[in-house]
């Protein structure tokens, strides 16, 4: 098995490696546990990767979202799909799904919901984007606790109104606006003074 875990270009299935060689569980085990490599996943979807080619995954999988936040600084970061797509050497489907669980259990990466990040990123807003949040901001802090719906907004500013829906659902994102529905957005702020009427 080192060998072959030594030599492949991919992952190997441990649970084939056994299941043609009529094994037992507990020989299987001991061989696994013998073998110099990074076990992932269980059952028939067990594999094996030498830890070299592990180590070169995780070194793709890095470049890869630094290059991504690089790109899309307001963004949380891509889905697996983006990643699959682009990481070198490519993967196949199940043995990223697999790998992306145990990177991110050892700190390499954070999922969040979807999508995957770099520990030490956190989207932050474009300069176009700072632009229109002045703009709007004004007017969610002057209407307090009972802002415009978001049609009402988009008139006052002047701007189209699928341009403000798909500004205000970034912003909920970073945090800085909270969608009470798709149509009403609070800043934290007034969300807080809500709060405090109410006790």
């Amino acid at each position: 098995l080192q060998a072959a875990i030594d030599t492949a270009e991919g992952a190997i299935s441990l649970h084939n490696f056994a299941r043609v060689r009529n094994l037992e569980d507990a020989t299987a085990e001991a061989i696994f546990a013998g073998t110099y490599m990074i076990a992932l996943g269980g059952g028939p979807e067990r594999i094996g990767l030498s830890v070299t080619r592990w180590a070169t995954l995780g070194a793709s999988l890095k470049s890869v979202l630094a290059d991504w936040h690089g790109k899309n600084p307001d963004a949380v970061g891509p889905t697996e799909a983006n990643i699959r797509s682009a990481i070198e050497p490519r993967l196949p489907t199940a043995v990223l799904a697999l790998a992306i669980p145990r990177l991110a259990a050892d700190g390499l990466v954070v999922r969040e919901g979807a999508r995957l990040r770099l520990p030490e990123h956190r989207p932050r807003m474009t300069t176009q984007d700072e632009a229109l949040w002045l703009r709007l901001s004004s007017q969610l802090e002057k209407a307090g606790t009972r802002p415009p719906l978001v049609r009402e907004l988009a008139e006052q500013a002047g701007l189209e109104l699928r341009r403000v829906e798909m500004f205000l659902a970034r912003t909920a994102k970073l945090g800085m606006v909270v969608g009470a529905t798709k149509h009403r957005y609070y800043t934290p702020q007034a969300l807080r003074r809500l709060a405090e009427s109410a006790e």
